[in-house]
């Protein structure tokens, strides 16, 4: 369970981290420190792509994590 546990918080950490780094339409990460950027993105759209894929892999294991801890407490 401890194991378990343990890869419940690497994933929700790695899923911040992830859709935190993601530029969105307008500013990403940077605007949260005051340093809007221009329009465009130093990352080319490969990156952007392999970014977004890795994020709906940690968001598939995150939900799986969430669903098994529930099922092993007793909850479901």
């Amino acid at each position: 369970m401890n194991l378990l546990l343990g890869l419940h918080a690497l994933f929700s950490l790695s899923l911040l981290t992830l859709v935190l780094i993601q530029t969105q339409k307008e500013q990403g990460i940077m605007g949260l420190f005051g340093q809007g950027g221009s329009g465009s993105s130093s990352r080319g759209k490969g990156q952007e792509e392999v970014l977004k894929g890795w994020t709906r892999r940690i968001a598939i294991a995150f939900f799986i994590s969430s669903l098994a801890i529930a099922v092993f407490q007793g909850y479901v």
